[in-house]
C-alpha cells in the first residue's frame, strides 16, 4: 500500500500486520517439525520430545524456540490434532462431542494423528500436550492419558488454555506505552471453568499440569494483558501468539521452570504414572455442558 511507512510508527505498523502473516508465524516452525516423521534415535543419548496438539501447540513451539526451552540438541516431533475435533482415546463415540458439519473432516484428521503415534509414544522421553480444550476433552483427559498406553517412565507435561479476550487492534493505534501495558481483557467465563476443572482433575491424577492462563494473567484472573511489558502486541486475535507473546509467554514459562528447578522440558524426569486406582469423580461445574456419561474408567 503506497505510503503506508510513512502514515504509520513502526509500533502502529506492527499492529496492522497481516492476519495471513501473523498465521504464518505461528503455524510455520511446528508444520517444518511435523514434516520429519522418522522415529527418535534411542542410541543418540538426546532428548526425544513429542508435542501433540491444536494450533495451540504450534504456539508452544514458538514459545519454546525463542527462549530455548528445550536443548539444541532435543529430538522434537510433533502431530496436529485441529481444535474442533480434540484429542481423545476411550470406549465413548468421540462424534457425538463433534458438531455436524466437522463430522467427516474430524474423522479423517483423527485417523491420521493415530497413525504410528504408538511408536513415538513408546519411544518419546516427554510428551507434552497443548490445545484449546473444549469441557469434553477436558473432564476425559486423564482417561484419555491412560488410554494413550504411555510408559510409566515417560514424562507427560499437559499445558491449560489461554485466552486473551477481543483483540481490536485498530483500536489501540495511538496508544502510549503505558497505556497498553495497562490494557486488560476480560475472558470468557468458560474459559475459566474448564481452566479450573483441567487444574484440579489433572491434578488430582498426578498428571504435570502448566496453569499458562494463571502465568500469563494471574491465578483465577478474569482478566488478561494484551501487550508485553515492553508494549508489543501478545496476540492478535485473542489465543494465537504473536513472535513477540511467544517470547513473553515462553520466558514466563521459563522463569516459572527455573523456580521449580526444572529449567528443560527435555530433561530427566521420574516419569509419569497415572494412579492404576479408580480416579476421582470429575469435578461437577453446573457452568459447564455436561455429556451423557462420566469419566471413562480405564
Amino acid at each position: 500500500m503506497q505510503g503506508w511507512p510513512g502514515r504509520f510508527s513502526p509500533e502502529e505498523t506492527d499492529l496492522l500486520m497481516s492476519y495471513e502473516a501473523r498465521t504464518q508465524y505461528v503455524i510455520h516452525r511446528f508444520n517444518e517439525i511435523k514434516k520429519n516423521q522418522a522415529a527418535f534415535d534411542s542410541m543418540a543419548g538426546k532428548p526425544r520430545v513429542l508435542i501433540l496438539g491444536d494450533s495451540y501447540a504450534q504456539d508452544l513451539v514458538n514459545m519454546i524456540h525463542e527462549n530455548k526451552l528445550l536443548s539444541d540438541d532435543a529430538q522434537i516431533r510433533t502431530r496436529y490434532m485441529p481444535a474442533r475435533c480434540q484429542i481423545y482415546r476411550g470406549d465413548e463415540d468421540f462424534m457425538t462431542f463433534v458438531d455436524e458439519q466437522d463430522k467427516k473432516s474430524c474423522a479423517r484428521n483423527i485417523s491420521h494423528f493415530y497413525e504410528g503415534l504408538r511408536a513415538f509414544i513408546e519411544q518419546a522421553d516427554t510428551i507434552i500436550f497443548a490445545a484449546s480444550w473444549q469441557a469434553w476433552s477436558a473432564e476425559r483427559l486423564p482417561a484419555t492419558l491412560r488410554n494413550l498406553g504411555i510408559p510409566p517412565r515417560t514424562r507427560v507435561i499437559v499445558l491449560g488454555r489461554k485466552n486473551f479476550g477481543k483483540v481490536k487492534r485498530r483500536r489501540y493505534l495511538g496508544f502510549s506505552r503505558m497505556e497498553k501495558i495497562a490494557l486488560r481483557n476480560p475472558v470468557t467465563p468458560e474459559h475459566l471453568r474448564i481452566n479450573t476443572l483441567m487444574k484440579q482433575n489433572l491434578g488430582a491424577a498426578g498428571v504435570e499440569f502448566i496453569d499458562l492462563h494463571a502465568l500469563a494473567c494471574g491465578e483465577a484472573s478474569e482478566t488478561c494483558p494484551v501487550f508485553t511489558p515492553e508494549g508489543k502486541l501478545i496476540t492478535h486475535d485473542g489465543g494465537h501468539l504473536t513472535q513477540a507473546g511467544a517470547a513473553y509467554l515462553g520466558r514466563l514459562l521459563k522463569e516459572a521452570a527455573e523456580v521449580a528447578g526444572d529449567g528443560d522440558f527435555g530433561k530427566e524426569h521420574p516419569g509419569f504414572a497415572l494412579p492404576s486406582p479408580e480416579p476421582q469423580e470429575p469435578v461437577y461445574d453446573p457452568g459447564l455442558r455436561r455429556f451423557p456419561s462420566p469419566l471413562q474408567r480405564g
